[in-house]
């Protein structure tokens, strides 16, 4: 199995909230696993999502629809 990711560390790997993680993963938008209750995401999943640059933006400031992915 590949490496996993808290949500703190995908947070900070897309620039957005701990609490958008929350939120997009619970929506379907990021994929996530579980593990032992907790939130888990495969970091090939997140470097996907980086590259193709599918994360939304969640910060105020920033026009609907603009990506918010930090190469």
């Amino acid at each position: 199995m590949g490496s996993l990711l808290k949500p703190r560390e995908v947070a900070e790997a897309l620039n957005i909230a701990i609490s958008s993680v929350h939120r997009l993963a619970a929506k379907g938008q990021l994929p996530c696993i579980w593990v032992g209750g907790q939130r888990r995401f495969r970091a090939t999943d997140i470097e996907r999502v980086i590259e193709n640059g599918t994360a939304p933006a969640e910060r105020r400031g920033r026009p609907r629809g603009a990506l918010a992915v930090r190469r």
